[in-house]
């Protein structure tokens, strides 16, 4: 059901983005030990209604060709979800923007976006729009500096984590994932790989990307993924 709403307001945001952002890519879940050969052919028999969650596993030889490149030397097979899609996020996201504004003209009805850093929702009812009906708080790292949600501190763990932007040296055509994930981008010249997991303390996690430290963290992994990941050039990094 997840999936289906999900994809069902991706096209609704297709007409009010300012280029494609969506692709209809598929995905290769590697098997790159014994236990994940057994859970990814299992899930790749399973029953599933609709197209949308249905998987193919594929051997070696398969998995490759759909990637139309080198797979790791460890590979036993792979589970490939052809329904799969790669999303560029933040396009995405102004494109929802975009759908959000043109809903709210064709209600009649006020949409503002509006940008500035809170201590608290009671900041917003005292705003000049305020009271609210009600606030929805996304929840990402900063949810726990709001006043009202400081509580959740104790359930919140911060984790810092790093992408790699890579020159695309290997001809990857399909995702791949398994524990890290490498996405072709820009038309399949770059591959979006990570992410790295850094537990960092409050005061230091919100920190800019490091290059350096994120292909030497994620490098290994990423070439067990794929063998031409672990000498593309890396062309940028991002950290969030």
């Amino acid at each position: 059901d997840g999936f289906a709403a999900t994809c069902a307001l991706l096209r609704a945001c297709e007409a009010h983005a300012s280029s494609p952002f969506c692709t209809a890519s598929g995905l290769l879940r590697l098997a790159l030990d014994e236990e994940s050969t057994t859970a990814l052919e299992s899930a790749a028999s399973a029953a599933h209604v609709g197209d949308e969650m249905r998987q193919e596993w594929l051997s070696r030889d398969g998995a490759a060709a759909s990637a139309g490149a080198a797979l790791g030397g460890e590979l036993g097979g792979a589970a490939l979800a052809p329904a799969a899609l790669s999303v560029d996020t933040p396009a995405y996201l102004r494109a929802l923007w975009a759908l959000c504004e043109a809903e709210a003209a064709a209600a009649g009805a006020d949409c503002r976006w509006i940008e500035r850093r809170l201590g608290s929702l009671a900041e917003l009812q005292a705003a000049e729009a305020a009271p609210y009906d009600a606030i929805v708080v996304a929840t990402g790292a900063r949810v726990i500096e709001l006043e009202e949600l400081r509580g959740l501190r104790e359930l919140v763990t911060l984790c810092r984590g790093q992408n790699l932007l890579l020159e695309n040296a290997g001809g990857l055509k399909t995702p791949l994932i398994c524990g890290k994930y490498a996405v072709p981008v820009a038309a399949g010249a770059h591959v979006l790989a990570g992410a790295t997991f850094e537990y960092d303390p409050p005061e230091t996690v919100h920190r800019p990307a490091d290059a350096d430290a994120a292909a030497a963290a994620l490098r290994p992994a990423l070439a067990r993924l794929h063998p031409a990941l672990g000498s593309a050039r890396v062309i940028g990094a991002t950290a969030g």
